[in-house]
Formats: C-alpha cells, sequence, structure tokens
C-alpha cells in the first residue's frame, strides 16, 4: 500500500493503534497513608510491566 497522495511518512511496521488509560487512584489525608491508593505509584506498575512485555517481542 502506498502512502496517501505519494507524500512520504513516518510509521512502524505493522498497525499501530491508539489507546487512553485511566488509572485511578484515591486522596488520602497524610496521618492515614494505609487508606490512599496511590495513582502514580499504579501508573509506574504499569509502565514496567509493559515494558516487560514488549522485550518479548525485541529482537
Amino acid at each position: 500500500m502506498e502512502p496517501p497522495g505519494w507524500v512520504p511518512y513516518r510509521a512502524t511496521k505493522g498497525s499501530t493503534t491508539s489507546a487512553l488509560l485511566d488509572i485511578l487512584g484515591t486522596a488520602a489525608h497524610s496521618s492515614d497513608p494505609a487508606s490512599v491508593v496511590d495513582a502514580i505509584l499504579r501508573a509506574v506498575w504499569f509502565l514496567a510491566a509493559q515494558e516487560e512485555y514488549q522485550k518479548q517481542f525485541q529482537r
């Protein structure tokens, strides 16, 4: 398949998709840190897992 209008553009091999991801957390007072669900920490865990998953496909 040729690029539209024969104008070159950058792309990746295969298909690409976009996705939106909501990582939710809860607010808590510093006097009760055990009640918090830290969205930043969850995002870090997600990104680390994603990086490990991508390593399966690298040569």
